[in-house]
């Protein structure tokens, strides 16, 4: 069964590079591009990660990772605010909210995918492929 990947973002471009590489890649991609639908998506059915942009038009980004980790059974939800806010401040506060990962836009498309795999894998594969000293 594919992982789920809940992609909140205003930008038309980012969502679409988000639909090639994950979609590539074999995961199931649900896009939002505001606060409330990625709310609405994220209360229908829960993903396995979200991407998440901060600037968003109608409810800060900031909140909704505020509201992701104070709703039960999102508190481990892996969280990769990506966003153009990329200053020392920016990051503290992304960290102080418990995001997972944050990435600064524009987008690095290796790293990206990357960090999902790495997310996404599975623990045991990851141990699995975890050199032996």
């Amino acid at each position: 069964m594919p992982k789920k990947i809940l992609a909140i973002d205003d930008t038309d471009s980012i969502l679409d590079l988000y639909r090639i590489l994950l979609r590539g890649k074999g995961y199931e991609l649900t896009t939002a591009s505001t606060g409330r639908e990625g709310l609405e998506a994220l209360r229908a059915e829960t993903p396995d990660l979200v991407l998440l942009d901060i600037g968003l038009p109608d409810i800060s980004g900031w909140d909704i990772l505020r509201i992701i980790r104070r709703t039960e059974g999102n508190e481990d939800l892996p969280v990769i605010v990506a966003t153009v806010l990329d200053e020392d401040a920016d990051v503290a506060h992304g960290w102080i909210l418990d995001c997972t990962s944050f990435l600064s836009k524009p987008l690095d498309a290796d790293r990206l995918v990357l960090l999902v795999d790495r997310l996404l894998e599975p623990e045991e594969a990851r141990l699995a492929s975890t050199p032996r000293t």
